[in-house]
């Protein structure tokens, strides 16, 4: 996945993945946006599982901005502080760890082996790009 190669559209910009990795982990990372978002809406406001989606959603829309930056050559950080940053990387964490376990549970060849599989490439990406964008705020 990583290296530095063409971004598949003609413009010969080089960038940390492929242009194919980046679009997947977008999408994926929309549809985890769209879960979270259905999942917040269960729980009444104030509840911890409230807090937590809405936590995660904040999290995975800091992520999808920063990979449609990076397909789009606009690795400008534009709106985002540290704060918003550090939050987004402890939250992606975190959703790593869940699903790393989760896939433990389930059976390669499954439907769910095969979503958890791509929910955690795609938030390895989404976690690299946060870093980056943390080390580059802290001058490193």
């Amino acid at each position: 996945m990583r290296g530095e190669v063409d971004d598949g559209h003609g413009t010969g910009t080089a960038c940390a993945y492929s242009a194919l990795d980046l679009e997947k982990a977008l999408r994926t990372i929309s549809s985890l946006v769209e879960r979270s978002e259905k999942a917040r809406r269960v729980f009444p406001e104030g509840t911890p599982q409230h807090t937590l989606q809405r936590n995660r959603v904040d999290a995975l829309c800091v992520a999808s901005s920063l990979i449609a930056g990076e397909l789009g050559g606009d690795r400008r950080m534009d709106g985002l502080d540290g704060k918003v940053i550090e939050k987004a990387v402890v939250q992606i964490g975190s959703l790593i760890s869940k699903s790393e376990k989760a896939r433990t549970k389930v059976g390669i060849g499954t439907w769910q082996r095969a979503m958890l599989d791509e929910n955690i490439d795609a938030l390895h990406i989404a976690l690299s790009l946060l870093t980056e964008a943390q080390q580059n705020q802290n001058g490193e």
